[in-house]
């Protein structure tokens, strides 16, 4: 009897600590929604995508150019907004004053 009590007990310790303590993997919400539009050489629309506060994300188009437009706005308060513009040159994005801005 005493050695089935104290296997009843070592299988609630164990059963216990290995799911009590237990939490799924959680993925934190972006802190910016972010915009970013894409252009092409002749600074046309190529596509764009969007990242919301919420976590969702959408696609229109090519994610792919020689310019990209990236509008960025804080999710909580004070809801702070950047602009920023970057060129392709060389594989990389190379950040610039506008669009068009042929430096890299």
């Amino acid at each position: 009897m005493r050695k089935m009590l104290r296997y009843t007990a070592i299988l609630a310790v164990v059963l216990f600590s290995t799911t009590s303590f237990y939490a799924p993997p959680a993925q934190a919400l972006p802190t910016w929604s972010t915009w970013t539009i894409y252009y092409d050489a002749n600074q046309d629309y190529a596509g764009s995508s969007y990242r919301a506060c919420s976590g969702s994300w959408q696609q229109d188009g090519t994610l792919a150019g020689a310019w990209k437009e990236v509008d960025r706005d804080e999710c909580d308060w004070p809801w702070q907004s950047t602009v920023e513009y970057f060129h392709y040159c060389n594989g990389v994005w190379v950040q610039v004053g506008a669009i068009g801005d042929p430096s890299c």
